[in-house]
């Protein structure tokens, strides 16, 4: 793994000595440029990227419609950020919790959507626990291991829980979740709204309707569609992005074609201004790859500069 600033004749400003960041290209896993990105940090807000993509992976194996209104857990409100003011016994669709948790930081959303499905995996298991949350984080965790997240350990739906205890990560960790989460066309589509409309329904009261606008602040610049801003945390901004590129075609002597998909990857931790620095680095990570193309997309022999992400 890259541990160190590592680029090809394009600069790097100073960081600040917490930083971390990498740019990874997502469909051949190969490092860009990296800096303390094996580092352990808070897994602060960007939690959340790792709820949405666990709520969509279990809404399409349990065959469970997105649209399903939830009953708000008297916890939920007390998780963190509430943006959209939710109170227990509240409803609001899975869809909606997804869209406020997943480009608002929403706390709440997110403990709202972690305790309806941890309730369903006890109940499919058959036995019940006063933390259905905890069965959820569970298995955040078990697909942080599949991932091979070795440096993650998440400890809530959220990762912004006023305690603190908001679990542990890292930007190579958390550039495989983001890689993962974009090969998923329902979570790419949740990630690239610029704004959503989503609405909740408060106990004997009409439904209010709040617009929920993304936090990504390189969204529709330098091609990026993804994958979510994390904001601020308790030593600096936090961010991941992806940056497409359209495809590589070159034709084969037998008529057919070969074809390269290209998408960057860029995670930013622990910076003075992640969004400066993640548009720094898509234009260095773009400059870099072109140069790897230049080569004939040669790797190093002992194969440390390629990052592999599992197919589940």
């Amino acid at each position: 793994m890259v541990a160190t600033a590592v680029a090809v004749g394009v600069s790097v400003s100073a960081a600040i000595a917490t930083e971390g960041y990498m740019a990874i290209e997502a469909y051949s896993g190969k490092v860009l440029v990296a800096s303390q990105s094996e580092t352990k940090k808070s897994a602060g807000p960007m939690t959340s990227l790792a709820t949405a993509i666990l709520v969509l992976d279990w809404a399409r194996v349990s065959k469970t419609d997105i649209g399903r209104k939830v009953i708000v857990p008297p916890s939920a409100p007390l998780a963190g950020p509430n943006p959209l003011g939710l109170a227990a016994g509240d409803q609001i669709k899975l869809r909606d919790a997804l869209y406020s948790c997943l480009l608002r930081n929403d706390a709440a959303a997110a403990s709202t959507l972690a305790t309806f499905i941890g309730v369903e995996l006890e109940m499919k298991r058959g036995r019940r626990t006063s933390n259905p949350e905890g069965t959820f984080v569970k298995e955040m965790n078990v697909l942080a291991k599949s991932l091979n997240m070795r440096r993650t350990k998440f400890a809530n739906s959220h990762g912004l829980a006023a305690s603190g205890k908001n679990g542990t990560t890292c930007v190579s960790d958390m550039a495989r979740l983001s890689i993962y989460a974009m090969r998923d066309t329902g979570f790419a589509y949740y990630a690239k709204q610029a704004s959503r409309q989503v609405s909740f329904y408060p106990q004997g009261g009409s439904a209010k309707t709040v617009t929920v606008k993304n936090q990504n602040p390189l969204l529709g610049k330098l091609a990026v569609n993804g994958v979510r801003a994390a904001g601020g945390g308790l030593n600096g901004e936090s961010l991941s992005v992806s940056s497409q590129r359209s495809p590589i075609v070159n034709e084969l002597p037998d008529g057919r074609s070969s074809i390269r998909n290209r998408r960057l990857i860029v995670v930013v931790y622990d910076s003075n201004q992640a969004g400066a620095r993640a548009q720094q680095l898509i234009g260095q990570g773009w400059k870099l790859y072109d140069q790897w193309e230049a080569s004939g997309f040669n790797n190093s022999a002992d194969g440390k500069d390629i990052i592999r992400v599992p197919v589940l």
